[in-house]
């Protein structure tokens, strides 16, 4: 029987019915084939829907021409018998067979032969030389080549087992995590083929080489001259390198275009999927605070495989009240990029870790689990679900691979299983309805994007845009609006149509002192039209060049910007500590917010604008002190926005999803102490790092 699955509404929906992926990934390869039921059924007695797992092109082809994907040289080779069982047993199969799988195996997944054979398909650095031995150019016309060889012997089996044709797979993830290996070490792909990829993106860009040398303040004769930047900027020249960083997300998008013409050929028809590495670790807690960056490099790939649906990779170790917000902003920021109706997911939803330690509490999956959920993700795969070992011939680090997985390599449980069991169960009762629902938003912040288009990026200048944005935003005012209660979805204002901004009640944009005239065009109508805009931190006076441009300081009535060191201000004759420069507003008829405290000069005013209003906001804010969290929502109040009556969303965070059937409220503690809470009509008491659901049915 042939199935349908459809993406709408930010839904999946199989056969008209809306699903929630509940998903656990279990390595075939590195399980003994014997015990392959076992962990499956375990997998579905713990309420997963789903098991996902990579294919590995190494694992299957070790020898160049000599592909096992039915288990005649290794049991453990058999994905067709591994995809076989999952069916016999109700699973689903989210499908991951690279080219690229990392996964902590030699040549991240690829064949060695690939490398040592095809020395040519190697990323290069800028002199020329190899980058490494095993990373490929994405473009790299032999590494494409190999690509297509093994796509040929996998996706004819992905294609008879998909869900369209009968079988059980759902979805299919193309590569993973494309980008990772350069931002890491932040060196992007100077190949020949990418090097031409980039003189080809400029001429269609400017035409004439004459345009581009008037843009650059150059005197190229042709496009052929020019080489990719080396990424350390100059002020005084930035045009090429804003290009170089639009180039690089237009890059990635033609690769995994080219990836997935490739599986189409084979009639592959269920949803594709794209991941995103977000998190780095930092002793005990990971942090998503470059999860911004990174996800902007998916920027482009929904113009060329629109319905491409994107998923994070939420590592936190420990997960609490330092690190919550982390999974709100990234939820958002993958939203956003997201095509409007494609549901977004967590492809590697932490219920493991990679090392023996930290360790990893039920509590870190719990809230994991139902904050990924909370803030409008419609899938979640657990990763890992089991621990195994890993062959000899593609280990990486060592054989060992327990990953504090919940089922051990032996196949005994962990505790922190039964935060997965928990919500399994509530996911058996209650999927559908969930999955048809979205969640509310009060107010919306605008990203601007170029601020995050620093990966390969050196000098003062970047780094002192990323520790701003790092600070002010992600540390700072975003999380400071979550903590005031306020729910917030995400527009990207650079790309976004006038249309779509207007449709914002509410609008929190974070601004540098730049920002390309016409972006400040859109801004400044909005505010004629009747938005209510908060502008905070700088009023951009500079275009991307970093050139004159004060458009939108002109509309606001704002005469002249002075940058003072002072970082404490009144508010009502209160003093208050902010973070970086303050800069003091020159200008009339505006209602004084804050002032500094040397020299009583206004640093926060709110004018009153055609229709709509205005609060501009000169001084930045980390969440460093509570008294953080009363200025924000002060200024949303400023602008009509009310924050929750109960102060208790200092300590208790709430988001709601609602639907045409019920409603959920999730209401978390991310303390390490309980906490009283009001719901449903009752006080009641929320243990320590723990959650509550409340369903309301309509």
């Amino acid at each position: 029987m042939k199935n349908k699955i459809e993406l709408k509404k930010g839904e999946f929906l199989i056969n008209g019915r809306p699903f929630f992926m509940y998903s656990g990934e279990i390595h075939y390869f590195r399980i003994p084939r014997g015990q392959w039921e076992d962990r499956i059924m375990k997998a579905k007695e713990a309420g997963l829907n789903t098991v996902s797992s990579y294919v590995p092109w190494g694992w299957h082809e070790p020898k160049e021409g000599k592909t096992d994907l039915n288990g005649a040289t290794r049991p453990e080779r058999d994905i067709v018998g591994f995809i076989k069982l999952l069916r016999k047993h109700g699973l689903y199969f989210f499908c991951r067979p690279g080219p690229v799988t990392h996964g902590e195996i030699k040549n991240s997944g690829q064949p060695a032969w690939l490398s040592e054979r095809y020395p040519e398909i190697r990323l290069k650095k800028r002199d020329g030389t190899d980058f490494s031995d095993d990373v490929a150019s994405h473009m790299n016309p032999t590494y494409l080549k190999h690509v297509e060889k093994w796509y040929a012997k996998i996706m004819p089996i992905i294609a008879r087992n998909q869900l369209t044709a009968g079988g059980n797979i759902i979805a299919v993830q193309l590569d993973n995590e494309i980008s990772m290996i350069n931002w890491l070490s932040r060196h992007f792909d100077y190949s020949e083929t990418t090097t031409d990829l980039y003189r080809k993106f400029l001429k269609e860009k400017y035409g004439a080489i004459k345009e581009l040398n008037e843009n650059y303040g150059t005197a190229y004769i042709s496009f052929d001259e020019i080489e990719q930047p080396d990424g350390n900027i100059k002020e005084s020249a930035m045009t090429p390198y804003w290009d170089w960083a639009l180039f690089c997300r237009r890059y990635y998008a033609i690769f995994y275009k080219t990836l997935a013409d490739m599986a189409r050929k084979y009639k592959i028809n269920v949803p594709l999927v794209a991941n995103i590495a977000h998190f780095l670790d930092y002793s005990t807690c990971g942090r998503g605070i470059h999860g911004m960056m990174t996800t902007s490099m998916f920027r482009d790939f929904r113009l060329y495989v629109p319905e491409v649906i994107f998923g994070g990779a939420y590592q936190m170790r420990r997960f609490d009240y330092e690190n919550f917000h982390d999974v709100a902003i990234l939820s958002e920021m993958v939203k956003m990029i997201t095509k409007p109706g494609v549901p977004s997911i967590v492809v590697e939803l932490q219920s493991g870790i990679m090392n023996d330690r930290p360790r990893l509490y039920p509590q870190d999956v719990d809230l994991n689990l139902k904050t990924s959920t909370a803030h409008g993700l419609n899938g979640l795969n657990c990763y890992m679900f089991c621990g195994g070992v890993t062959p000899k011939e593609i280990a990486q680090r060592s054989t060992y691979h327990e990953w504090q997985a919940p089922i051990s390599s032996d196949g005994k449980e962990r505790i922190h299983l039964e935060p997965i069991r928990e919500f399994g169960e509530f996911l058996k009762h209650n999927g559908a309805e969930l999955a048809d629902t979205k969640k509310v938003y009060d107010l919306s912040v605008g990203v601007y994007m170029p601020y995050y288009m620093t990966e390969y990026l050196h000098g003062p200048l970047m780094d002192k845009i990323s520790s701003l944005r790092d600070r002010l935003f992600f540390d700072g005012i975003g999380r400071l609006l979550i903590l005031g209660g306020f729910s917030f979805n995400m527009i990207d204002i650079e790309r976004a149509s006038q249309a779509e901004l207007n449709k914002a009640p509410y609008l929190c944009v974070f601004s540098l002192d730049f920002m390309d005239k016409a972006t400040q065009q859109k801004l400044a109508e909005y505010v004629k039209r009747g938005g209510k805009l908060i502008l905070y931190y700088q009023v951009p006076e500079k275009d991307l060049s970093l050139k004159n441009e004060t458009y939108l300081r002109d509309f606001l009535g704002i005469d002249g910007i002075i940058k003072s060191d002072d970082n404490l201000i009144y508010i009502d004759g209160k003093d208050y500590m902010t973070e970086a420069e303050t800069s003091i507003l020159k200008t009339k008829k505006a209602k004084v917010l804050a002032r500094t405290i040397n020299g009583n000069k206004p640093c926060a005013v709110k004018k009153k604008i055609g229709k709509g209003e205005a609060v501009i906001v000169g001084f930045g804010m980390t969440h460093v002190f509570d008294y953080h969290i009363d200025i924000t929502r002060k200024m949303c109040e400023e602008i009509g926005l009310k924050g929750p009556k109960d102060s208790s969303s200092y300590d208790l965070h709430r988001v709601k999803r609602t639907g045409n059937k019920a409603d959920f409220t999730f209401i978390f503690n991310y303390h390490d102490q309980p906490k009283e809470v009001f719901a449903a009509g009752r006080h009641a008491v929320l243990q320590s790092r723990s959650a509550l659901i409340i369903k309301d049915e309509k």
